[in-house]
């Protein structure tokens, strides 16, 4: 591809320098076989260059451009006719447009003068042609690409008449060709003031071959043969056989003329795949000179006498059309295996643009990771840009991402660790939307949260991101993008671009890791997780949409609270969506209700959280339904609690102690190690704590520091209580301070999450 693209433009370069010479020529030499002399070496190189390129988009258009209607053009202008020999001369730049370019010089005098009745029969593409009737169009080639693509690559052999393949890919090609000559055509009129040269004129109403070949199929080509080959045939016959039967050997010269141009473009596109001209080409245009000749003969003879019916003329000179098209011209396209090599050339172009893209990802993630650094993200080590394949070298993620986490892991993950991925997620955001400009991720989503070694969430893959800013073209100008099932609904315009984009995708991905079901499933109805979730949160259903594989969360004001901050980030109206900021406070608040399993270091999974109180008490609370306008009187229900020095240890056997009144009169020192959010806290000095291998009894050491501490010797025996009631460990045995007493918790930041 790009060889091809390398040849491509010397073969343009080359045809520029030619034409610059062509209009010095023209300035130098006067009208005649002198200035044809002249311009021969140009139609020779013209004739030469074609042979340079193999593809059969590339190859065949310039073909026809420069061996075609650029060296007809120069033809005629070496006598001083033609397009080029306007009167007054037209500039260089317009004299190299027009020589390759099926385009005309647009006459502005003709606005002020009445319409020419003439050039009704010959009006410029789009014309007579309304936007209905090219959408229409553009529906039928999307259906046949279909049809030919499901025939290329179907899985099962399908018996398809080759006579039908033909058919199907004429019509896609022009189709194909009608939509690109309309749109150049309208961007041509726009820019340069100037017309295209019509195509095709609905050639399927045509009513006779003369119909078909002189006002409605291929007029580019009638175009240029009709001033260099039909005029000056059918001035010569004038003379020999009278004005009567002059046109008809002038029309079977312009036929065969066609017909050597035609094998010609042929054998360009043809010699891609070392393939040898058969000459069908050129026998359907002798085929049909005869016809059209015999046609011209047949009408002056019976002028006025007879004349069949439009409907049925029409469909027999389509007929005729077609049986011919497929007998004759259409097999030259598989004898080329142009539609094989057509479809290669858009596969290789559309793996173009996606690496196109792609660098424009890395170069995107690049420079955003350069500027900033955070514990939260997946930040940037370096970048390699030696080899064709652009490599990031960022830190290594050994838990993989966060979907494989929730939806591919057998053990499912407890409250307290997946409350605290989703607030460490909402800081990454906050980091990007802290940023002056915002910076936009507009890709949040499981599969782009990356799992470390310590168990930490990290927000990575910022190919999408944006920075927002008035002067900034890039992101005033990028399309909508995203991944469906997490895209913002309100984001169909660059305009739309906000950071409530994001919020709307982080409730999305904080409803998946509630649910534990994924964004988008088609084994549930309705298939998205908003549609799903949402009517079950205002009904108050909340139970419902938790993850069934473990139980939810004890607290219900934890249940509630999570499925309230869900239901506000994908609102529908995103200026009533919360910030990320607010995200991140609800969610601190949160993750100090639901405790964290961490490590004792005596093979026993312990609950730890950083501030000590009294347990939860049980809230019996009803949950009731919560409308869209309920959900801000919500936001206060965390309050605070008291806090003391000392941590406090519980384990999965529901023991709840004070650790250093655990640690009290032992003699060993042991070290005791826990994880909170990705910090390694060490206890130091610690002292051996033992345990029974009793499976229903529960032993704590209770002894008192503070009596200790006050020279109270009372307190420096340790004791041993056991406790016979297995319930929830709501109780704490610890002498006159085991009373229970309900707390609540505070919503404070946590600064080490």
């Amino acid at each position: 591809m790009e060889g091809e693209m390398k040849n491509f433009i010397k073969v343009w370069l080359s045809v520029t320098i030619s034409l610059c010479y062509c209009y010095a020529i023209g300035k130098m030499a006067s009208k005649g076989i002198k200035r044809l002399i002249c311009l021969i070496p140009v139609v020779c190189i013209f004739l030469y260059l074609p042979l340079c390129l193999t593809s059969v988009h590339i190859g065949g258009t310039t073909a026809f451009f420069i061996a075609w209607l650029a060296n007809f053009k120069l033809l005629l202008f070496a006598f001083g006719l033609g397009p080029l020999s306007s009167h007054p001369p037209i500039s260089l730049p317009l004299f190299v447009i027009v020589s390759c370019l099926p385009i005309k010089i647009q006459n502005n005098n003709n606005h002020n003068s009445k319409p020419n009745p003439s050039q009704d029969n010959n009006p410029s593409p789009g014309a007579r042609e309304g936007p209905l009737n090219y959408a229409i169009k553009g529906l039928l080639v999307a259906i046949l690409v279909q049809l030919q693509l499901a025939y290329e690559y179907s899985d099962y052999v399908l018996f398809v008449h080759p006579k039908l393949i033909l058919l199907v890919y004429s019509l896609h090609m022009y189709f194909l060709l009608e939509l690109i000559l309309a749109a150049s055509a309208a961007l041509a009129r726009a820019t340069l003031g100037l017309e295209l040269e019509p195509q095709f004129m609905e050639p399927y109403l045509s009513t006779s071959l003369q119909d078909f070949w002189g006002k409605r199929w291929n007029l580019m080509v009638t175009g240029i043969l009709r001033p260099t080959v039909y005029k000056p045939t059918l001035h010569i016959f004038t003379r020999v056989a009278g004005r009567k039967w002059a046109p008809l050997p002038a029309v079977f010269a312009t036929f065969l003329v066609s017909g050597f141009m035609h094998q010609l473009m042929f054998f360009y596109l043809g010699r891609g795949a070392g393939l040898k001209p058969t000459w069908e080409v050129t026998w359907f245009f002798v085929l049909h000179g005869v016809c059209l000749a015999v046609e011209l003969a047949l009408k002056k003879a019976v002028t006025g006498r007879f004349r069949l019916p439009r409907i049925i003329s029409g469909l027999l000179t389509v007929a005729f059309v077609m049986v011919t098209g497929c007998w004759l011209f259409f097999p030259q396209f598989t004898h080329c295996k142009l539609d094989e090599r057509a479809f290669e050339e858009y596969a290789a172009l559309g793996a173009f643009f996606r690496n196109v893209w792609s660098s424009f990802e890395v170069d995107n993630e690049i420079e955003i990771l350069s500027k900033i650094h955070s514990p939260r993200l997946v930040n940037l080590l370096g970048f390699s840009n030696d080899s064709k394949d652009r490599l990031l070298v960022v830190e290594f993620m050994s838990n993989g991402t966060l979907y494989d986490v929730l939806h591919s892991n057998n053990r499912p993950l407890n409250w307290g660790r997946r409350i605290r991925l989703a607030l460490q997620v909402a800081k990454a955001v906050e980091i990007l939307h802290s940023e002056m400009p915002p910076i936009i991720h507009r890709d949040i989503k499981s599969a782009n949260v990356l799992i470390d070694r310590n168990f930490n969430a990290r927000l990575g893959d910022f190919g999408l991101a944006l920075r927002c800013g008035v002067d900034n073209f890039r992101f005033r100008s990028t399309p909508p993008a995203g991944t469906i099932g997490y895209l913002d609904p309100c984001y169909v315009t660059p305009d739309n671009l906000s950071t409530k984009t994001d919020v709307f995708s982080f409730g999305i991905l904080l409803l998946e890791i509630i649910s534990c079901r994924k964004a988008i499933d088609i084994g549930f109805s309705p298939p998205s997780i908003v549609d799903w979730a949402a009517p079950l949160i205002k009904k108050g259903k909340i139970l419902s949409i938790f993850d069934p594989r473990i139980p939810p969360p004890k607290d219900p004001i934890v249940r509630k609270q999570l499925a309230v901050i869900a239901a506000r980030c994908v609102r529908s109206c995103r200026e009533r969506r919360p910030t990320m900021k607010e995200i991140v406070d609800w969610l601190t608040g949160l993750s100090k209700l639901v405790p964290l399993h961490s490590w004792n270091g005596f093979n026993n999974p312990c609950l730890m959280v950083e501030t000590v109180g009294r347990p939860v008490e049980v809230r019996k609370t009803q949950e009731g339904g919560i409308a869209g306008e309920n959900l801000d009187l919500l936001d206060g229900k965390l309050s605070r609690m008291s806090t003391k020095d000392s941590r406090r240890v519980y384990s999965d056997l529901g023991l709840r102690s004070n650790l250093m009144e655990l640690m009290a009169g032992m003699d060993e020192e042991h070290e005791f190690r826990g994880e909170a959010d990705g910090v390694e806290a060490s206890i130091k000095s610690a002292k051996q704590v033992s345990s029974s291998s009793h499976g229903s009894g529960r032993y704590l050491y209770k002894g008192r520091a503070r009596s200790r501490a006050h020279g109270n010797d009372k307190g420096r025996g340790s004791r041993l209580r056991r406790n016979l009631s297995i319930g929830d460990g709501s109780e704490l045995f610890s002498g006159r301070d085991d009373a229970m007493i309900p707390i609540g918790f505070s919503s404070r930041t946590a600064n080490n999450i």
